[in-house]
């Protein structure tokens, strides 16, 4: 219990700071692009100002706007607190879902681990931001871990991916398990959310899926520190080549579904989303370090799987992947620090974290460990799924 209420004192005092002190510069962007669209303004012209004096791009599909305008209705402050919220819930949410999969009792548990979770670097930023990186990531695991849902699965898939692309690459979760059904679901879920933007949003949409979809540029300097993808680490080795590129993000997709193909065969399912997740936030262009979500339940997977079987590669995986999410190296350094191998390193160690991790899976250097808890049955591995495996 006393764990419990330092959680949720960590959770109180971060709440109100933010609620309080923090400026949100995406959650503005949401506002100010959801009252653009309210009024019958162009969405993707650079928005009006905003309250720092900067003027910057919605970058988001025409749905989300529409999605994010309640936000616009209100003060700033109310804005921010129901993010602040809504951020901390979902988060304790993904971890009683989670842990359920891994049939764990998630109470107390999820509380418990909640305020660590508030602290690593991504959510930390997710906050700062006002972001919606764990609404997202809420809405995936849901779809893809809860074992009976009561909707079609694949349908918050769908809406996710319509809400902002990226979520799309789930789709991957459902075809390498099987689920055929599930992964046409998240494509219909997505093509009529994607129509809901189109009537209300018309002209938008018109110009997001035609032009706007394909020009990366409006998203950020590729180059910026916090950019964890394929593209801004050989951007930063100076190599521009396209094939280059391509054959790093071929192999890492190619690595990434044996892992997962291999932690599915074991009833893994955790695991198979965790190394999905790791496997595709490399590749896109832009992967800022708040997108890195991913790292709760990852951690949570493979800090439940050293629990277990007490595997010291395990739990070297575990305390350094914390420490690196926790540490966030490549805030470390001026940005006109010259890139030499050790920033390399360190600037990069979200992206390399995942390379490592979804290669380890690969080449099969985990194995199975027996459920822990009665309650679980022999040929239902889902117990550890993932990392819950030892690394040796």
């Amino acid at each position: 219990m006393v764990l419990v209420a330092v959680s949720w004192l960590v959770l109180s005092l971060r709440a109100g700071t933010h609620v309080l002190t923090g400026w949100r510069l995406d959650l503005e962007v949401y506002r100010v692009g959801a009252d653009v669209w309210r009024h019958g303004g162009p969405l993707y012209e650079t928005l009006p100002e905003l309250s720092n004096g900067s003027r910057l791009s919605f970058t988001y599909p025409p749905i989300s706007a529409v999605l994010l305008a309640p936000l616009a209705l209100v003060p700033f402050e109310v804005a921010s607190a129901v993010m602040v919220l809504l951020t901390a819930g979902l988060l304790a949410l993904v971890l009683v879902v989670v842990l359920r999969s891994l049939d764990v009792p998630p109470w107390p548990a999820a509380l418990v681990l909640l305020a660590p979770a508030l602290l690593v670097e991504p959510v930390r930023s997710t906050l700062d931001y006002g972001q919606v990186n764990v609404v997202l990531m809420a809405l995936v695991v849901l779809d893809t871990l809860v074992r009976r849902p009561r909707w079609p699965r694949g349908a918050l898939v769908g809406i996710a991916a319509a809400v902002k692309l990226t979520p799309a690459v789930f789709v991957l979760f459902f075809l390498l398990r099987g689920d055929r059904r599930a992964a046409l679901t998240a494509v219909v879920s997505f093509l009529l959310t994607t129509g809901v933007g189109f009537v209300l949003a018309g002209r938008d949409s018109m110009q997001y899926w035609t032009s706007t979809v394909f020009d990366t540029g409006r998203i950020g300097g590729v180059l910026y520190i916090s950019n964890q993808s394929v593209t801004a680490f050989l951007g930063r080795l100076g190599i521009g080549s396209t094939l280059v590129w391509a054959v790093l993000a071929v192999a890492l997709v190619a690595v990434t579904a044996v892992g997962m193909r291999r932690a599915f065969a074991s009833g893994r399912h955790t695991w198979a989303l965790s190394l999905n997740a790791l496997g595709a936030l490399p590749l896109s262009p832009v992967s800022w370090s708040h997108h890195w979500v991913w790292a709760v339940p990852v951690l949570v997977t493979t800090g439940v799987g050293w629990w277990r079987s007490r595997d010291r590669a395990t739990l070297a995986l575990t305390a350094g992947g914390t420490a690196l999410f926790l540490l966030s190296p490549h805030w470390w350094w001026d940005r006109r620090a010259p890139w030499d191998l050790w920033r390399m390193l360190t600037g990069n160690a979200y992206l390399l974290f995942a390379a490592l991790v979804v290669t380890t899976a690969a080449i099969g250097l985990t194995r199975t460990v027996e459920p822990a808890t009665p309650r679980t049955r022999p040929e239902r591995r889902e117990v550890l799924e993932g990392a819950g495996e030892p690394l040796n």
